[in-house]
């Protein structure tokens, strides 16, 4: 056991390396979602379902983010990724009608959290196949040792036409089976299969809760307050940029950093959703505010003096210079957009002026403005 362990440490460490080096490198390299795993199929009566299965699968998402809170780990949406569904789950499209697959941005996490309702006649088509995707992962992908029984701990199974894949580790306690760092922990000399299968034990028990959550909501049990429309945007964002959206920390709820940074009276504001980059190395960043009556103004305001003190005053990396330049600040009807989205471009060879730069990352950030115009209707 040990051996085969040690073995696929050095062979992940080597793989993982090479990516994670070049990121640090150059901080260009845009990131790419680490697959992961999940467990035995549990049949389950079906439930009735009194909303549209669209809805059901947003209130199963949302339950189960509320469920592990700060533990929640996923921070980028792929459902709207072919590259993803077909080629690394292999999901027909006509398997399926509404999905939510949500990823870590940094492959050293191997979190995941994926609800698919299956189109009439296809649920064991869809589960057959995160079954496959499970077994992968577990016998022939390559993964940080601190990741592998994570990944043996995955679950996956149906609940009438939702089938679901879970690799959510952030409710289990398993500092004390464990040890190094904590950023490559590695299992005690001599004692390889015991503290290994406690691993599991305590990943297996936090992915339970969102199969738990999973089957509440469908059952009627777990009541589901429906998100505002604010986070409904910010969702639609989310997957618009899929794997090019990058932050992933919210400071909506700290009130000094809202009232001293980005200046905003909370008086201003309905509803408000900040999202930040977790990397100091990113400038990426979005700011949607619900603003209060005849206070449109006053909001755009405050977060085009905010633009400006980051292109003026705040220092950045060279990188990220023509990104904060093409910062973006709009207002549809009542909601404001602060925009700085979409990863740093790759190759710029083809651009022969910092202006063109500048615009182009200006048209990226502009993405997150059309959102909210096609799900307001409002577009002037």
């Amino acid at each position: 056991m040990r051996k085969k362990f040690l073995t696929m440490a050095v062979l992940a460490a080597a793989v993982m390396l090479a990516a994670c080096g070049k990121k640090e490198n150059e901080g260009e390299a845009t990131p790419t979602p680490s697959p992961s795993p999940i467990e035995d199929m549990t049949p389950t009566p079906q439930p009735e379902q009194s909303a549209d299965a669209g809805q059901m699968v947003q209130n199963i998402y949302q339950a189960v983010q509320e469920a592990y809170g700060t533990a929640y780990g996923p921070d980028m949406q792929v459902q709207g990724e072919s590259y993803y569904m077909q080629d690394t789950l292999k999901l027909d499209t006509t398997w399926y009608d509404h999905a939510v697959v949500e990823v870590p941005m940094m492959t050293m996490n191997v979190d995941t959290f994926a609800i698919i309702h299956a189109t009439e006649g296809n649920v064991d088509k869809v589960a057959a196949a995160m079954k496959a995707y499970q077994d992968y992962l577990i016998n022939d992908s390559f993964q940080y040792p601190m990741n592998m029984p994570k990944v043996q701990a995955s679950l996956t199974g149906a609940v009438g036409d939702y089938v679901y894949f879970v690799v959510l580790s952030g409710l289990a306690d398993v500092q004390d089976n464990m040890e190094g760092d904590g950023d490559v922990a590695q299992l005690p000399e001599g004692e390889d299969e015991e503290q290994l299968a406690k691993q599991i034990e305590a990943y297996k028990a936090s992915n339970q809760v969102a199969v738990d959550t999973i089957n509440g909501v469908l059952n009627g049990d777990i009541k589901v307050t429906p998100w505002t429309e604010l986070q409904k945007i910010h969702n639609e964002i989310k997957r618009a940029y899929g794997q090019s959206y990058w932050p992933s920390m919210q400071r909506q709820d700290d009130q000094e950093y809202l009232k001293d940074v980005l200046k905003l009276d909370p008086a201003w504001c309905d509803d408000i959703i900040v999202d930040v980059a977790m990397i100091s190395a990113h400038a990426d960043m979005l700011v949607l505010v619900d603003a209060s009556e005849g206070n449109v103004e006053n909001v755009k305001k405050a977060l085009n003096d905010y633009k400006e003190y980051l292109i003026n005053e705040s220092l950045q990396y060279p990188m990220n210079a023509p990104r904060v330049r093409g910062a973006v600040v709009e207002s549809v009807g009542d909601y404001v957009c602060f925009s700085i989205l979409g990863g740093v471009l790759d190759d710029d060879s083809w651009i022969t002026s910092d202006e063109e730069l500048i615009e182009y990352y200006q048209n990226v950030s502009s993405n997150a403005i059309r959102v909210i115009q096609k799900h307001t209707g409002i577009t002037e």
